[in-house]
């Protein structure tokens, strides 16, 4: 009996000794709430507006939608962050963007998803903050169809809609830790999206040929021959030797050698150089507008003094 008594009053005491250290003996507890972010970054004439985060569960059932805070400064990165929220398996970012034009303001809108739970993902270690870029919104919606149609994990999900990309000539790896501003000078792998969807053109044209891009990644169809020659002939019709006329887009269309590069490797021209330059050559391309086009290898001199020798539009002289 004495025993009885004394392991009761050594369990009382233990009781209020956890109490004084601030434990708790709840079954449940309260799962800390915390904000959710994420940064944004497009090439500087699409302006971010707003964005709403839409929250998953592991069974890929929608929990809950958010909206979110702008934090966007000249000169500095663009964030997006919630109040503090429960977190689920995986968040959809949903940011509505606008590009404006001489004549007109073109309404965009561009998603991702990422991981809430740091085990969903399985292709990359997750970096912290996730980052809506160009080519993790040309992905979107391959993740939503395995995620929704197909109810892959989102792991899977991912990965199968990045396995997708890899003909896009960006590794698999690139899409998250890739955060470079997409109009500095020199040419990103991040920065093939706008290529490929012609942002050169016009926002109208980019945003439409944005859309067919996610579909032909989503329907499992991609392959790049479509998007890669019709930039090919479009940017080889709007340079004229020695620059880019009527450019709307990027600043980095200046004498960088990317643009040609990318033109004669999608023809499948053969080297120009100083030993045949003058020479002309029949762009023997059939998928190509400009089948059967002449083009000149031309010379010129570029900064430091590095000369430049590639394979040029052919056009009328002028008098």
């Amino acid at each position: 009996m004495k025993f009885s008594k004394l392991f009761i009053i050594v369990l009382f005491f233990a009781f209020m000794t956890a109490c004084d250290n601030g434990d708790s003996l709840d079954i449940t507890s309260v799962e800390e709430n915390k904000q959710f972010s994420f940064e944004v970054y497009l090439e500087s004439r699409i302006i971010p507006d707003s964005a709403i985060v839409s929250m998953y569960n592991s069974s890929n059932r929608l929990e809950k939608t958010v909206k979110t805070r702008k934090k966007c400064f000249a000169g500095a990165k663009c964030m997006f962050e919630t109040a503090p929220l429960k977190y689920e398996e995986y968040a959809k970012i949903t940011l509505f963007a606008h590009a404006t034009t001489e004549n007109k303001t073109i309404q965009m809108e561009f998603e991702r998803y990422a991981p809430m739970n740091t085990s969903t993902s399985t292709i990359n270690v997750y970096y912290g903050t996730p980052v809506l870029n160009i080519y993790t919104a040309a992905a979107s919606k391959a993740i939503e169809y395995n995620l929704l149609e197909k109810n892959m994990s989102y792991g899977d999900a991912t990965q199968n809609a990045y396995d997708n990309m890899k003909n896009f000539g960006i590794s698999d790896r690139e899409y998250e830790k890739d955060q470079y501003f997409p109009n500095v000078s020199s040419m990103n792998p991040i920065q093939l999206p706008y290529i490929y969807c012609r942002y050169f053109l016009s926002d109208s044209v980019f945003y439409s040929d944005f859309l067919e891009l996610q579909e032909a990644i989503r329907d499992g169809e991609w392959a790049d021959t479509l998007f890669r020659i019709r930039a090919a002939d479009d940017l080889a019709r709007t340079y004229q030797n020695p620059n880019w006329v009527d450019v709307p887009g990027m600043t980095f269309y200046n004498q960088n050698e990317y643009i040609p590069n990318f033109w004669e490797s999608a023809f499948g021209m053969e080297v120009c150089n100083d030993k045949n330059i003058g020479d002309t050559l029949i762009n023997a391309n059939r998928r190509s507008s400009l089948y059967d086009s002449v083009f000149v290898c031309t010379e010129q001199m570029y900064s430091y003094y590095a000369k430049w020798q590639h394979w040029v539009l052919s056009r009328p002289q002028r008098d």
